[in-house]
């Protein structure tokens, strides 16, 4: 709970400890961790191109994060 709210708005690394899947949503449904749970789009979504992310947009390094 706590830790979702903590880094909503921050771009991940994809490798953090006990992260299962992780999803950009960057004009792709790719998961950037190791287990490439990939999603299949159903109904031709879009993504939006009219709202930019607001949040931190370098990489976050929580190797050091004890989960």
């Amino acid at each position: 709970g706590a830790d979702i709210s903590t880094y909503s708005n921050q771009v991940l690394a994809g490798t953090e400890t006990g992260l299962v899947s992780y999803w950009k949503f960057d004009n792709n449904y790719n998961d950037t961790t190791s287990g490439a749970h990939t999603l299949s789009p159903i109904n031709s979504p879009t993504f939006s191109t009219d709202i930019p992310f607001t949040g931190i947009t370098s990489v976050l390094d929580l190797t050091s994060k004890t989960w």
